[in-house]
């Protein structure tokens, strides 16, 4: 796994105590689609009240990444290949508009992302599983340097939803190291919109399988 801090979702810091372990349970895949969030459990197992867990599935329900359940229980989205397909869109355009507005990136912010890069790239060439972690936390970097408090909440959202979507939209590692590495040539440079969006949209077609447009 990954060792940077997973993006957290903004606007819930807190609630991080309770949300950090199930969001990380959704990166990890310890929870799948559909999982059932029992609330007398996650409140046991984290040592908190009941109601500091019914604060974190309001919030994650918020961010359309749980399905309202009972008193006690709730479920992780799961989504259709044709809503996982709309939820890919919508993630592309997000961080789209995360790039075009992002001011020039510190040194520090392309260290990061390159150190996510690299963590996400290396196993490839060994036919080892990529660490997803790693590919959520590349496009967290560029999260936390926008200014737009909705724009950023927005898009770390999709980046779970997205990562539920997995099941019925499996991920090709190749055309995501491609769409890291056209990410940071533009970040570093001129920032040419033209060419980020023309690597969205091929990341995106190779997933989906049809081209992807906006």
């Amino acid at each position: 796994m990954y060792e940077a801090t997973l993006p957290p979702i903004p606007g819930c810091e807190r609630a991080a105590a309770v949300l950090a372990p199930m969001l990380t349970s959704i990166i990890d895949g310890t929870l799948s689609p559909g999982a059932e969030l029992r609330v007398s459990t996650w409140a046991a197992r984290l040592g908190v009240r009941v109601s500091a867990v019914d604060d974190a599935i309001v919030r994650m329900t918020y961010l359309g990444l749980v399905d309202e359940g009972d008193a006690d229980t709730a479920r992780l989205m799961s989504f259709t290949r044709e809503q996982a397909c709309q939820e890919l869109k919508c993630w592309a355009e997000m961080h789209l508009a995360l790039i075009s507005l992002a001011a020039p990136p510190s040194h520090d912010i392309l260290r990061r992302m390159s150190r996510a890069r690299d963590a996400y790239a290396q196993p490839i060439d060994a036919g080892a599983a990529v660490d997803v972690a790693a590919h959520i936390a590349f496009f967290g970097v560029l999260r936390d340097t926008s200014t737009s408090f909705g724009l950023r909440l927005a898009a770390t959202a999709a980046a779970y939803r997205l990562r539920l979507s997995e099941p019925v939209l499996p991920q090709d590692p190749h055309a995501t190291k491609a769409l890291h590495d056209a990410v940071l040539a533009a970040m570093r440079s001129d920032r040419r919109a033209f060419d980020v969006e023309v690597a969205f949209r091929t990341w995106g077609g190779t997933l989906t399988g049809e081209p992807l447009g906006w």
